[in-house]
């Protein structure tokens, strides 16, 4: 089953290099449609908030500064893209010290 969810989805995402290259062994899926995200988030101690303008909407969340090796810009952009199709869709973009919504 594994196998078949993997050459039958469009792209896949894994948490380092060395389950990419294992997920493309094993399953003889492109490389080209595996990308790597480093999976790291700081440990959240405050109370959570409701943000009223989020309810009932959709949105792609990102949790996690914005640091250059997280490849911001580039989800920026295909957020645009994306949102030529979809204009009630948001991007949140969050960490422990901000939040953007846009």
């Amino acid at each position: 089953m594994p196998v078949k969810v993997a050459k039958n989805s469009r792209y896949i995402i894994t948490p380092s290099k060395f389950v990419k290259d294992d997920l493309v062994n094993y399953s003889r899926i492109k490389a080209s449609k595996v990308f790597v995200t480093q999976e790291a988030i700081d440990k959240i101690t405050d109370a959570g908030i409701v943000f009223k303008k989020l309810i009932n909407r959709r949105f792609i969340l990102y949790l996690g500064g914005p640091t250059p090796h997280k490849n911001l810009d580039r989800l920026i952009l295909a957020f645009d893209k994306v949102r030529q199709n979809q204009p009630n869709l948001y991007l949140v973009l969050a960490d422990k010290k901000m939040l953007i919504i846009g």
